[in-house]
């Protein structure tokens, strides 16, 4: 982990007061997982006026020199900020401020003759928070100078040059469209807008960075300002370079004339800033000895789907590349935690590094079930930490974003979607059963080889008086595209949803009467009708051996043979859940119609285009 980071800069302001010179020096410190201080310290001035000196002004009952010039120095700011959630962080800074007034005379800042000099000073405090809405959307507010505390002063009759910092309200929002590019947009309560975007991966180069942004306002001159900026990244060292041109300056050659003075409320935006220059680096320093065994890089094989969330136990969800830094033979293990997501860090088993030695250990990840109250793809931290496997101290820690997808995303794999069937859910069971517990006395009158087939006909049919079907408007050409799929549990709320809400709810209601399911998952080599290119639809377990086929129908083909989770070859009933509202033996007929067009006459599961899915 890089728990220092020390930054300078320089800063160059083309007016005739300032020239290029040394700006700032600064220091953060990360005190732990979610906190993290900053101090910085400008030694020299920020911000020099120049005024017509040749005349006086009449203040406080008398006449008095008008000043030759005034200088603001922005020394200390001190931060401290605090991740409340992997959402939201909150963050308080402060700043102190002085401000030295001077009249006619000879020297810098000195008072040989009737020359003399002045001082004042305060603290202005900023209270900021920052709010992850989602992956590609983050949003923000900061309150500049919510407490102003003044500790000197100028005279009375200077009183009107002191800087007056202005409680001002800013919101602002960031929205990454792609890898490569986002855009950023702020808003105060002076009705100043700034807009703006960074381009990564510039000229294919995946470390430099373009940044161009423009401030509006209502005044007269609605454009304020414009930058362009420009940033490089090498290992833990970040380069960056700005131009900020101001368009509405109002500094003449020589100097403020008398009368005209604007008070300032702001150091850095005011009528009198000049176009500036800025060049600054940045090195984040990881503290400590050199560990016996370092972090190189984490990768991540996948992002994460929060309904199979289970798989990751036992499929690696990523490798770190790990590096024996000693002439020794080192045992280690890897942990990996993601917090709030997981009770406890997974553990890798104890591994050998031979002396120098580089190796890529996979994680696995044991999530727990808070991951289903994900509803919107997020960024969150994860921590990557390894350790000596004798004494278990940590000998180094990363922490990477992961993306964990929301609970209802599917990425189109049928292997996927049979972890939507929740047969377990209260709702589900409440469902079915009240369809059987309806018709007992039909049920009970039956032979036992028509059972399954009218409990499958009354927990369908029941449904079909709640639920509406709605076409899917999703069209998969890969796995990479996503698609949302309820649960059952919402579809029966939602009383409705496309082919694969239905799909899965009907299934779920069926295995939560002990009927085993399948789907039948359809991929076809180009459109239909409809405009889809896939589609699916269910078997349902009749657990009856083929030679009763005749007591459920008198076609044969209505019915499907096929191994069950005891290896039994026993009847299938082909469902299409998408003609719900004809009932269940509209659904019946038409199902049986797909499977043998899809999987006997067109030989799907030959060719590829068809994958049948057990849901037990």
């Amino acid at each position: 982990m890089n728990n220092w980071e020390f930054t300078s800069s320089a800063v160059g302001a083309f007016n005739n007061a300032e020239a290029f010179g040394f700006g700032m020096i600064g220091v953060a410190y990360r005190f732990s997982e979610n906190e993290v201080g900053a101090l910085s310290y400008t030694p020299t001035q920020e911000f020099l006026l120049q005024f017509d000196n040749t005349s006086i002004h009449t203040e406080a009952g008398g006449l008095w020199p008008y000043p030759s010039a005034l200088e603001f120095r922005d020394r200390f700011r001190i931060g401290f900020a605090r991740r409340l959630s992997d959402e939201v962080a909150l963050g308080i800074s402060g700043r102190w401020v002085e401000e030295f007034l001077r009249t006619p005379g000879s020297g810098y800042l000195q008072s040989p003759g009737n020359s003399a000099s002045y001082r004042a000073s305060l603290w202005s405090f900023n209270l900021g928070f920052s709010y992850n809405v989602n992956a590609s959307v983050k949003t923000g507010a900061l309150i500049d100078n919510i407490l102003a505390v003044r500790e000197a002063y100028f005279p009375d009759h200077y009183r009107q040059f002191e800087y007056r910092p202005e409680k001002i309200v800013r919101i602002g929002g960031a929205y990454k469209y792609s890898r490569e590019l986002t855009f950023t947009a702020e808003v105060n309560s002076r009705f100043a807008v700034v807009l703006g975007y960074e381009q990564n991966n510039v000229f294919d180069l995946p470390d430099f960075t373009v940044r161009q942004g423009f401030w509006m306002t209502t005044s007269s001159n609605p454009i304020e300002a414009l930058s362009i900026g420009l940033g490089y990244s090498y290992k833990t060292v970040q380069f960056d370079a700005a131009y900020v041109h101001f368009l509405g300056q109002r500094v003449p050659s020589n100097g403020i004339l008398p009368g005209s003075f604007q008070p300032l409320s702001s150091l850095h935006w005011n009528p009198y800033t000049t176009n500036q220059i800025t060049a600054s680096v940045t090195y984040a320093y990881r503290s400590g000895s050199e560990p016996l065994v370092r972090i190189e890089d984490v990768q991540f094989f996948s992002m994460v789907f929060p309904v199979n969330y289970r798989v990751h136990a036992m499929r690696p969800l990523g490798y770190a590349r790990v590096r024996n830094t000693t002439d020794k033979t080192v045992s280690a293990r890897l942990s990996f935690f993601v917090p709030k997501l997981m009770s406890m860090p997974t553990n890798t088993s104890q591994f050998y590094l031979n002396p120098h030695e580089i190796r890529d250990i996979p994680f696995t990840a044991e999530f727990n079930e808070n991951i289903l109250s994900v509803h919107e793809e997020s960024f969150r931290d994860a921590r990557i930490a390894v350790m000596e496997a004798e004494v278990n101290n940590y000998t180094d820690i990363e922490y990477k974003k992961v993306l964990i997808l929301g609970r209802n995303f599917w990425n189109g794999d049928p292997l996927m979607l049979k972890y939507f069937v929740t047969p377990d859910e209260p709702r589900v069971k409440a469902f079915a059963r009240k369809a059987l517990y309806e018709n007992i006395d039909f049920l009970e009158s039956l032979p036992p080889e028509r059972q399954p087939l009218e409990k499958a006909r009354l927990v369908f049919n029941r449904l079909a008086n709640l639920l509406s079907y709605y076409a899917d408007e999703k069209t998969f050409t890969s796995l990479e595209e996503f698609d949302r799929v309820q649960y059952p549990s919402e579809t029966l709320d939602l009383r409705g949803g496309d082919c694969d809400d239905l799909t899965v709810c009907y299934s779920a209601l069926m295995n939560s009467l002990g009927f085993e399911t399948a789907f039948v998952d359809v991929r076809y080599d180009s459109v239909d009708e409809n405009g889809d290119n896939a589609h699916i639809y269910l078997l349902v377990d009749t657990k009856l051996p083929a030679y009763v086929w005749s007591s459920l129908t008198s076609n044969e083909r209505k019915l499907v043979v096929r191994r069950n989770s005891t290896n039994r070859e026993t009847l299938w009933i082909p469902v299409e859940p998408t003609l719900i509202t004809k009932g269940f033996d509209a659904a019946w007929e038409q199902g049986a119609l797909e499977y043998y067009r899809d999987v006997e006459l067109m030989l799907g599961q030959l060719r590829g285009n068809v994958k049948i899915v057990d849901v037990y």
